[in-house]
């Protein structure tokens, strides 16, 4: 997929207004909620090996 046509339908999908319902915005949060906890793991190692951070100091900031 080209990222133009990405672009228009990402364009068309805001201009529908279904991204604007706080039902669907909660949905979207809870969705992110998730992926951030399925990955957790893979992202204390990323922050690790980018700064440096230990597990804790970087959850608790």
């Amino acid at each position: 997929m080209e990222i133009g046509d990405l672009f228009a339908q990402q364009k068309d999908f805001f201009n529908s207004n279904k991204t604007k319902s706080v039902s669907f915005r909660i949905e979207q949060l809870k969705t992110f909620k998730n992926l951030l906890k399925e990955n957790e793991g893979l992202l204390y190692d990323a922050i690790y090996e980018d700064f440096g951070k230990s597990e804790f100091e970087t959850y608790v900031s």
